[in-house]
């Protein structure tokens, strides 16, 4: 494990460190924490942030107020003010690399806690949950009760009471909302809508020879993509 920090105190009594305007590479992963204050307990494997804590990978990024470390699970829990970035992972055809979609902004999270197993790039958040997403076609922004995170799928799911509007006046609730984060397949899935209002896209207008008018719903799903 790197550590790298301006000052660094032992405590050869209970085996912990504390570093200040440091950062760590936490091992068995591509992970690195970064804080104003670490405290690590070398004998019991764990470590506490504080002061503008960040933990991030390649493909992520979390800020709270206080971020813990369990080096054995290879688990952190983050709390307070919690955000989470979710960046697309560059996808892949069988001619090789693709273009950048026209989606390039990443899913933002914002909660009051989550546990993010970072080896595996697998979490969980609940409190305050809301999560934005931009797109050319209209931003979305849902709220719900319980999120989960799978960095290798690149999904966001949420689910319980969850509401969902966009930019472009749409809206709906349904039971779970499940956003796809992967580069040139950026969109979302709905699953129990309740309810909602969307507007007919101008191809699909052309072709229905419709005026563009919302349509209401409460069986309809919408789209399961923006592309």
């Amino acid at each position: 494990m790197k550590l790298e920090a301006e000052t660094v105190d032992y405590d050869e009594e209970t085996s912990t460190y504390i570093a200040t305007l440091a950062t760590v590479e936490l091992p068995d992963s591509d992970a690195t924490l970064r804080a104003d204050r670490i405290v690590w307990n070398r004998a019991e494997r764990w470590m506490r942030a504080t002061g503008k804590p960040r933990m991030w990978d390649p493909q992520n990024e979390i800020t709270a107020d206080v971020i813990r470390a369990d080096l054995n699970l290879k688990r952190a829990n983050a709390d307070g003010n919690v955000c989470l970035t979710a960046r697309p992972k560059d996808a892949k055809t069988e001619t090789g690399q693709r273009a950048r979609s026209r989606v390039k902004e990443p899913v933002v999270v914002r909660c009051d806690t989550i546990q993010y197993f970072y080896k595996d790039k697998k979490g969980t958040a609940t409190g305050n949950l809301r999560i934005t997403q931009k797109d050319p076609k209209g931003d979305r922004t849902a709220t719900g009760d319980r999120l989960a995170y799978d960095g290798n799928e690149d999904t966001i799911s949420l689910e319980g009471n969850v509401h969902v509007t966009t930019t472009r006046g749409e809206g709906f609730k349904c039971k779970q909302v499940i956003f796809h984060v992967k580069d040139g397949a950026e969109g979302f899935q709905v699953k129990g809508l309740t309810g909602g209002v969307f507007y007919v896209q101008e191809d699909e207008e052309e072709e229905t020879g419709g005026t563009g008018a919302p349509a209401t719903s409460g069986s309809t799903t919408p789209p399961a993509s923006t592309e």
